[in-house]
């Protein structure tokens, strides 16, 4: 029995104490501290342990929770060579001292929680180290969520009100290569490296040579054979392997070989 001297303000409280309590799962605590968009919150990230390259899920995800008051990456500075350049993030240099990045985390999760300075914290981590202060947290009444990737231990998972895990970040993309050549370029290429020697290969000795190999037959009196032939010298042409003569260089070449069958019938 409530005493009536008390007043209606402690009975309506105690009435709400005495309300049924549902157990929720963690999509339904998701859900409603995400609703709480006023409330103040502290991301908090241990930039040795988790990916820079999921800095921005970690921001999206952070952001359902409220305010993001606080955004703040610890460790080394010295290594932490993509979470110091993270945009929106303030990087908290933790020295290099053994496992310092993981007590500077720690106290500074404490002092925010203490001086009630953040509603929620959302801690991004997959080590379970910060299994004791996601206990201390909940037990002081604040709301911690946890963020992690699939390594993350169970213990930290169940510390945490609700835990998300994080995807793993994609691969960079890779260059497209280049296409493959048709196997009729390669083999004209190939010959023409083969036969090529220093005054070069001349167009119509490449027919024959192309013929002789048994590669393909063009008929250059025809319109489908020109093209063919085109498209091989264009190919040839593209890859460095022939080359256009100016009219001096054609010039010279005939006189250099003029010379040598005159030098060579004497």
């Amino acid at each position: 029995m409530i005493p009536a001297q008390q007043g209606p303000h402690f009975r309506c409280r105690l009435a709400f104490c005495q309300l049924p309590i549902r157990k929720m799962n963690d999509q339904t605590a998701f859900s409603t501290v995400a609703l709480a968009t006023d409330s103040r919150v502290a991301l908090l990230v241990d930039g040795e342990n988790i990916s820079f390259a999921l800095a921005g899920n970690i921001l999206l995800k952070g952001k359902r929770f409220g305010d993001l008051v606080f955004r703040r990456v610890y460790g080394n500075a010295a290594l932490l060579n993509g979470w110091n350049a993270a945009p929106g993030f303030r990087l908290q240099h933790s020295g290099t001292g053994k496992n310092a990045s993981d007590l500077l985390l720690c106290i500074e999760a404490m002092d925010l929680a203490l001086n009630r300075k953040a509603d929620v914290i959302v801690l991004a981590a997959s080590d379970r180290d910060y299994t004791h202060l996601a206990i201390y947290l909940r037990e002081a009444g604040i709301r911690l969520i946890g963020l992690g990737e699939d390594k993350t231990p169970a213990a930290f998972r169940e510390a945490c009100a609700t835990f998300i895990p994080l995807a793993p970040p994609s691969p960079p993309a890779q260059p497209a290569g280049k296409p493959a050549l048709p196997p009729l370029e390669q083999a004209v290429r190939e010959l023409i490296r083969q036969k090529a020697d220093p005054n070069g290969l001349p167009i119509s000795g490449l027919n024959t040579a192309i013929q002789a190999k048994k590669l393909v037959k063009i008929s250059l009196s025809e319109p489908e054979g020109l093209t063919l032939f085109s498209i091989i010298c264009t190919s040839a042409l593209s890859a460095s392997l022939i080359s256009v003569l100016s009219a001096t260089e054609k010039a010279n070449t005939e006189q250099t070989k003029t010379r040598a069958t005159a030098k060579t019938g004497t």
